[in-house]
């Protein structure tokens, strides 16, 4: 049997918001050239070469005897010339130069008659006031900090103030306003469930090892357009770049249970010796030229490991949850599960592993290109009882981070007036749960031995770790119809929704999937709805009043067959309806009334539909597919379009 659903419109205005930003990632050099009567010096030259690798920068006054000098080397010290026919040069000796801040370099150039030495000054850059600050390589060496984490200099910003939950906040904003970026590529914890706010967060791994920056700047409030997305503050490291001379170091901390105490505060303070506790960082950089004065190389590699015993468990102390109880706990879960749960002391680890490869290449003196790859690999045992709640030894997770991420960056001078900075960056982020196994969770309240503390015990797989084990990369036709129902809704509530955001459109959430090793890339069956709805679902949205026909399911009853809705693009003289026809049994009959669009007609049906509900798409075989189809028909201002079962559905008017 066929259902009839007639479908009218109505106009709801909807918004939509593109964001984009950036950073800043280089310096720069301005100025006022002038001779003894103050008057400009037009194409005086100005150079400049970073002594330590040779790059070498240059450009002429113009007819104001300005000049400037962008995508400069943060850090230096530079060596600055200023020479013309008929005056006595300038050099400028001992420059550094502050990562987004340009240095403010005047000259007065002297008449020259005859032959004079050159005048050499030596000078220090004008750091910038307000709310911004730079923390150049001595003092990030300089600053204590007992993790190791670059928030640990950051906090000496006066703006700055490191929140209970571990992250910074500046001038009382949330955490989760902040931007945290690497050589201007964005770094954020993608989920947003890390304090710290950044990628490998929810594993207390540090984003960065700190010998690998050269230089942090933090803006609050920044005049500088090339520097936005955030609403807190922005924090930008760059990284530390190689050049002439070859530099290689190695270092290691480490500490153990002896530098934690001799009393157990946790058994009244019996003096025992403390199992094994310790935290053992090593790590290296290597720098130096490939080829003199054009080409280095930076590298760094620190591992981080953590360990320490669990403090509270079964037995540490028999008036609280005793072995005993602990011991006729896991015999009943194993009767019930057949899993077997341990209980006792028990280390928590934690594991840091980064690394961090830079290449710099100076192509000539107007264009600079640089590649950097970072490589983050840690994991965190979670695993955190108390005096009054106790876990089995399998009822934690391990939370595990792999960060990859690809920067390239080529700075160009044009001409003297036409300075391009270009980066591209591909960061991958994947975050997961690992579970010992998965079993029921019990939770078991009661009192402890002595009858006067409330204690909570805990066995089987943690609670919240059951789903977020499940990893789905691979979607089906099925999916595709799920995802359009989602998006249906969303246009649905335009007035309330004014963006809607999908974050990894390739291998995570994954309506673009790649092959390992270089093979195709390829589109899953979800591609398709969302392509559809970018395409097409720009405009006013038109609120449908539908009558349709109902469906029960085996777990619901008077399910809507058809599901709608429709935008009105007035720009380009378009209406486009997305249906979903959600009864896998029987087609639908839509009657759709567009008087109201004098002057429109149908102009294309495209349908998304295939027989086998789980059909997947894959590399070289895209069976999940749209195609249009000749299944509506428009006749004296009313169109009848057939809805197959199981479908999703675009149907576009125009003039």
């Amino acid at each position: 049997m066929n259902y009839s659903t007639k479908l009218m419109l109505t106009a709801l205005a909807a918004t939509t918001v593109i964001c984009a930003d950036a950073q800043v990632t280089t310096s720069a050099i301005n100025g006022l050239v002038l001779d003894d009567n103050k008057e400009p010096v037009i194409g005086a030259t100005v150079t400049a070469v970073h002594e330590p690798s040779g790059t070498l920068y240059g450009t002429v006054t113009n007819m104001d005897g300005r000049y400037t000098i962008q995508g400069m080397r943060t850090g230096g010290p530079y060596k600055v010339e200023v020479s013309y026919v008929g005056y006595k040069k300038s050099t400028f000796t001992g420059l550094q130069l502050e990562l987004g801040n340009a240095l403010d370099l005047n000259v007065n150039l002297q008449v020259s008659s005859e032959e004079l030495d050159e005048i050499v000054i030596t000078a220090d850059a004008l750091a910038k006031t307000g709310a911004a600050q730079n923390f150049s390589t001595s003092k990030i060496v300089n600053t204590p900090t007992v993790d190791r984490n670059v928030y640990d200099v950051i906090k000496n910003m006066p703006m700055a103030m490191t929140s209970k939950n571990g992250g910074i906040t500046f001038a009382g904003s949330n955490n989760r306003y902040n931007s945290f970026q690497i050589d201007g590529t964005v770094s954020n914890d993608v989920f947003g469930l890390a304090p710290s706010g950044t990628n490998g967060g929810q594993t207390n791994a540090n984003p960065i090892s700190m010998d690998a920056i050269q230089e942090i700047q933090v803006v609050v409030a920044p005049f500088d357009v090339r520097q936005s997305g955030f609403t807190g503050g922005g924090i930008n490291a760059i990284t530390k770049q190689g050049n002439n001379t070859y530099h290689a170091s190695v270092y290691s901390y480490f500490t153990n249970e002896g530098l934690y105490g001799k009393y157990n505060a946790y058994k009244d303070n019996i003096k025992d010796k403390l199992t094994e506790q310790s935290t053992k960082t090593f790590g290296g950089t290597l720098s130096g030229p490939i080829i003199k004065d054009k080409l280095f190389f930076f590298a760094n590699a620190e591992n981080r490991k953590e360990s320490y015993p669990s403090r509270f468990y079964a037995g540490y102390d028999e008036k609280g949850f005793s072995t005993d109880m602990a011991q006729k706990i896991a015999d009943k879960y194993e009767e019930y599960t057949g899993i077997r749960e341990s209980f006792g002391s028990r280390d928590v680890d934690q594991r840091a592993f980064n690394f961090l490869g830079r290449i710099d290449w100076n192509i000539d003196r107007n264009n600079k290109l640089a590649f950097r790859y970072q490589y983050n690999n840690s994991y965190d045992d979670i695993f955190s009882p108390s005096s009054t709640t106790y876990f089995f030894n399998g009822s934690g997770y391990r939370m595990k981070n792999k960060t990859n991420s690809f920067v390239a960056e080529w700075n160009s001078h044009w001409s003297d007036v036409l300075y391009n900075e270009f980066r591209a960056g591909v960061t991958t982020v994947r975050d997961e749960r690992q579970v010992a196994y998965q079993g029921p969770n019990v939770k078991i309240n009661g009192s402890d031995n002595s009858g006067t503390n409330n204690t909570t015990v805990n066995i089987g797989t943690e609670y919240s770790s059951g789903a977020n084990a499940l990893d789905q990369d691979i979607y089906t036709f099925e999916d595709a119809l799920l995802v359009g129902l989602m998006l249906i809704t969303l246009l649905k509530h335009a007035d309330r929704v004014k963006m809607a955001c999908l974050a990894q459109l390739v291998n995570v959430i994954a309506p673009i999937m790649t092959e390992k090793g270089g093979g195709p890339a390829w589109k899953q069956t979800i591609f398709y709805p969302f392509m559809h709805a970018s395409r097409y679902g720009r405009g006013i949205v038109l609120q449908p009043v539908i009558s349709t026909g109902v469906h029960d399911t085996t777990r619901h009853e008077n399910v809507t067959d058809v599901e709608s809705i429709s935008v009105y693009n007035e720009e380009k003289d378009e209406v486009t309806i997305f249906a979903v026809n959600r009864n896998i049994e029987e087609d639908v009959e839509l009657i759709t009334d567009v008087r109201g669009l004098e002057g429109y007609r149908l102009t294309e049906h495209i349908v998304l539909e295939d027989s086998d509900m789980k059909l997947c798409n894959g590399p070289g075989s895209e069976r999940v597919c749209p195609r249009k189809v000749q299944q509506s028909f428009l006749d004296g201002g009313i169109m009848t379009s057939v809805l197959h079962r199981a479908s999703w559905n675009v149907i576009r008017l125009g003039k």
